[in-house]
């Protein structure tokens, strides 16, 4: 799933950084387009905060890729729970699983705080 989603949260580093098209603006409410007022509430968060959700996230698909390594170098049952698989695929997985985690709840609060301070109404229900 990861695969999918990587060119997603590429082109938002890449936007968030002011790294893509110099003519396309990433201000706040600023889509991935550079045009203002988007109606998704992602754009409004303050751009430090979402850097560092978009980060996780990448770290989130490094670590799975990663762990994906691990299992096809330790792919029996006995080399992936013995010493190094074990560390391997384990070590990985945790990680993989702990930056979706943070991300997930990172932006969960930041929608809580956004829809808190606006209107009701303001952003869609997702």
């Amino acid at each position: 799933m990861n695969l999918v989603a990587s060119p997603w949260r590429v082109v938002n580093f890449l936007h968030i950084a002011g790294w893509s098209c110099p003519k396309r603006s990433n201000d706040i409410s600023c889509n991935l387009y550079g045009i203002k007022n988007a109606p998704d509430l992602w754009f409004y968060i303050p751009l430090n905060r979402r850097m560092g959700i978009v980060i996780l996230l990448l770290l989130n698909a490094i670590t799975q890729f990663i762990n994906q390594a691990a299992r096809l170098v330790f792919y029996t049952y006995e080399s992936s729970n013995s010493w190094p698989g074990v560390l391997w695929v384990n070590i990985f997985f945790a990680t993989s699983f702990a930056c979706a985690g943070a991300a997930g709840a990172w932006m969960s609060v930041e929608a809580h705080i956004l829809r808190k301070n606006n209107p009701p109404g303001r952003f869609g229900p997702g």
